[in-house]
């Protein structure tokens, strides 16, 4: 299929990932439901189907909520290599109470609560277990989910590839120091994130933190400074000593050390 009519289709939707049942003459088949929308869904699994009516139910992934829906088959692709199905669901038209309930579930997905496929990771999860997580759930739904992102979260979206979502885990303003830390060894970071870090109060008590901020290969000049101008003089002392650092800021911290001891 070509993939910029699967993105035109998709574009309008709000990805879920959430548990799904396609009902068929044969019996039920579990599934997964990803591209939740108002109009339609996209059916993934070890499943069969052809065009024509379906019916299928989409639940949340704590079992709270819950929809059974008629609708219409518009597309079946079948991926040989892995022995999975994607099938596209076109809904037809929803009584009140049924739209109502998909209503309560697409808000769900728009206000960034973790898919399931992330939810569904264990607590050791393995990086291609992270990394298959990861690239069910759209960028949009990705960076929507890193600004309020809670531990957890944080944990698995700190190893994602896209360096906007780094940047919107940098303005969670749940964020601890550790988290920075971790996200400070990534050398994809945009530099408007490394920005954010050196402008953000929360850190300015933590001494090797700024260092750390500094002293990353993709940190502003301008960044750099603001953060230097905060050192003392250990500070200072730490910083030119790190490997690796920029040499014209190696040159500025070595100008700054030159001056009175007092003197930052």
């Amino acid at each position: 299929m070509d993939p910029s009519n699967r993105s035109s289709r998709g574009a309008s939707r709000f990805l879920a990932g959430l548990p799904a049942v396609i009902h068929l003459p044969t019996g039920d088949r579990l599934c997964s439901a990803h591209n939740l929308s108002r109009t339609g869904v996209l059916l993934s699994g070890e499943i069969s189907a052809s065009p024509g009516p379906i019916e299928v139910t989409v639940r949340t992934v704590t079992g709270d909520l819950q929809i059974r829906i008629h609708g219409q088959v518009h597309r079946v692709d079948r991926d040989e290599e892995n022995g999975t199905t994607e099938v596209g669901v076109g809904f037809a038209p929803l009584d009140d109470e049924t739209r109502e309930r998909l209503e309560s579930m697409v808000a769900r997905v728009i206000e960034g609560q973790a898919p399931a496929s992330l939810q569904a990771l264990s607590a050791n999860p393995t990086d291609q277990e992270i990394r298959d997580a990861l690239a069910s759930v759209s960028l949009a739904h990705r960076i929507s989910l890193a600004l309020r992102a809670m531990s957890r979260e944080r944990e698995i979206l700190m190893r994602d590839p896209s360096p906007q979502v780094l940047d919107a885990l940098a303005r969670n303003p749940s964020l601890l120091s550790r988290d920075v830390r971790a996200l400070l060894r990534s050398f994809t970071l945009l530099p408007s994130t490394l920005e954010t870090f050196a402008r953000d109060a929360r850190w300015n008590s933590d001494e090797e933190l700024r260092i750390l901020i500094a002293s990353h290969p993709r940190t502003p000049m301008a960044a750099a400074d603001r953060v230097i101008d905060s050192l003392d003089r250990h500070g200072l002392e730490r910083l030119v000593q790190r490997p690796g650092l920029n040499a014209a800021l190696r040159l500025k911290v070595g100008h700054r050390l030159k001056g009175p001891p007092g003197r930052r």
